[in-house]
């Protein structure tokens, strides 16, 4: 089945890059002695004030941690948003169509009508679905991407821990 095939090769490496963010994020927390109990927004917010983090080291951090968040509740298109707003990425243009089918009857009819297909792309979560959606940030590169800037921010991470 190619939806248990995309959630293996594309979101599961995904979901555990940004899940492993959080432990490394929390962990460094852990070494500036910072209370663990705090949402990981305001942990970043503390390793900025004891100067750990830099500006860019923050915003990094931030727009990691939102886009986690995002992954890990499967809201794709906002993930989209972070990826390619507020990380500077491009993705290619996903490819995957949906339609309405409507009345059983009106199978054909919707099927043979290219005016009644519409891009994932433009439609909300709720209108495509989990499974277009799904498709959709497989095939234009979103969940490779995500993998991409969370291992940047792990290897950001490591470099700040204090050398021993």
């Amino acid at each position: 089945m190619i939806v248990a095939h995309l959630i293996e090769t594309k979101y599961a490496p995904a979901a555990a890059a940004v899940a492993e963010f959080e432990i490394w994020l929390r962990l460094l927390g852990d070494v500036f002695e910072i209370k663990q109990d705090l949402k990981s927004e305001t942990l970043i917010d503390r390793l900025f004030d004891k100067n750990v983090v830099t500006d860019a080291d923050k915003i990094l951090l931030h727009n990691i941690r939102r886009l986690r968040n995002k992954v890990l509740h499967v809201a794709f298109p906002d993930a989209r948003d972070i990826v390619v707003d507020d990380l500077d990425t491009s993705l290619a243009q996903g490819s995957v169509r949906v339609a309405k089918i409507g009345d059983v009857g009106n199978v054909l009819n919707v099927i043979q009508d290219p005016n009644q297909w519409q891009h994932v792309r433009d439609l909300s979560q709720k209108d495509a679905r989990i499974a277009g959606w799904l498709m959709e940030s497989s095939t234009s590169g979103l969940f490779d991407e995500v993998t991409v800037q969370a291992r940047k921010a792990i290897e950001r991470i490591q470099q700040l821990f204090p050398n021993e």
